[in-house]
């Protein structure tokens, strides 16, 4: 199940990411949410928190995320909702594996967040 919804997020944010350029967040309170959220993934990348943490923290910024005048609001909520199932499906691979972690997906995930809030890419 949250493989085929990491996949529908997946297709919705390379849509998203076709629509053009510019300034993509319009309101100052969901281009700081933005930044909360790609902090928290540099966090979690950097081994600083653990997985629920993340997780948690995720989705309080994605029902922090005000409706704006574009496609963008939704954009955003979606992206978080996205870099939170990475992160989830990236700790279960771990469980399931006993390997490391697979952080390409996670880094993607905050990218595209990164480019909505003009933060830099990794």
């Amino acid at each position: 199940m949250k493989k085929i919804l990491a996949i529908l997020l997946c297709v919705v944010l390379a849509c998203g990411g076709l629509a053009g350029c510019g300034t993509k967040i319009k309101s100052e309170e969901n281009g700081e949410i933005g930044k909360q959220a790609v902090a928290i993934a540099d966090s979690f990348l950097a081994g600083e928190i653990d997985t629920m943490e993340a997780v948690d923290s995720l989705d309080e910024l994605r029902q922090k995320v005000v409706e704006e005048d574009s496609q963008y609001d939704t954009l955003l909520r979606a992206g978080i909702s996205h870099l939170g199932d990475e992160i989830v499906i990236a700790k279960n691979a771990v469980f399931l594996d006993g390997g490391n972690a697979e952080t390409k997906d996670i880094i993607d995930a905050r990218n595209t967040i990164a480019d909505y809030v003009g933060v830099e890419k990794k």
